[in-house]
């Protein structure tokens, strides 16, 4: 822990020149007595720095769940998400969470009221995190950029957690997907790349008849 920001960027970047590793600063923070540091990377940096498993091969026996960090990769899925990126201009993918496997060299501040400190870390050059929840965006764009090469300029928002335990990190992934879906009905208002959910819209907001007969938030209609 340092005194200013300077004397801590100074020391991770002397501790990376030495041990030939990269330097990238971040924002630490605490939940439920771990450590959590966001970070923000460039394509190719996370590309980089991203373990990825061995693909599997037609054949191959399916992995065993308790002994590996993510569910198998769903070629579909990442298919999509390529897709997606590759056909809209403004687009969209949310903070990747992702793990290590030995606890991270982190130059921060002392410690303040709040207890959001910024930091730098250490990190391999290469495949030093795990990915606990986000491999399909990690390889959709890692497609997308192949067909898309400006995709370069991007970046992608990244939250580490010092976590190393397998059964952990299952819990991590398994709390990360606990989402609720979007009723139908805001599905049609807040969807704006669909012309049929436009068009949905259009008719609502501008004929009388379904001014007052237009359920807008929910999944059913109600009686009157």
């Amino acid at each position: 822990e340092y005194s200013t920001f300077a004397e801590a960027q100074a020391a991770a970047i002397d501790v990376a020149s030495h041990t030939y590793s990269v330097p990238v600063q971040g924002t630490l923070y605490m939940q439920g007595g771990r450590r959590f540091i966001s970070i923000v990377l460039p394509m190719e940096f996370l590309f980089n720095l991203t373990h990825r498993p061995v693909p599997r091969k037609k054949g191959d026996p399916n992995p065993d769940p308790s002994e590996t960090r993510n569910r198998p990769l769903n070629p579909d899925h990442v298919k999509d998400i390529s897709l997606y990126v590759r056909k809209n201009d403004t687009y969209l993918i949310p903070p990747v969470i992702m793990s290590v496997h030995a606890p991270l060299d982190i130059f921060t501040l002392m410690p303040s009221e709040h207890g959001v400190r910024p930091c730098m870390i250490v990190l391999p050059k290469y495949e030093a995190l795990y990915v606990t929840d986000g491999q399909h965006r990690i390889e959709g764009l890692r497609s997308a950029i192949a067909e898309k090469p400006e995709l370069h300029q991007d970046a992608v928002g990244i939250t580490i957690i010092e976590e190393m335990d397998l059964q952990r990190i299952h819990q991590d992934f398994y709390d990360a997907a606990q989402t609720k879906k979007l009723e139908p009905s805001l599905l049609v208002e807040y969807d704006g790349r669909s012309f049929g959910n436009a068009l949905t819209r259009f008719i609502i907001e501008n004929v009388p008849l379904f001014a007052q007969r237009t359920e807008r938030i929910g999944n059913t209609i109600g009686k009157n």
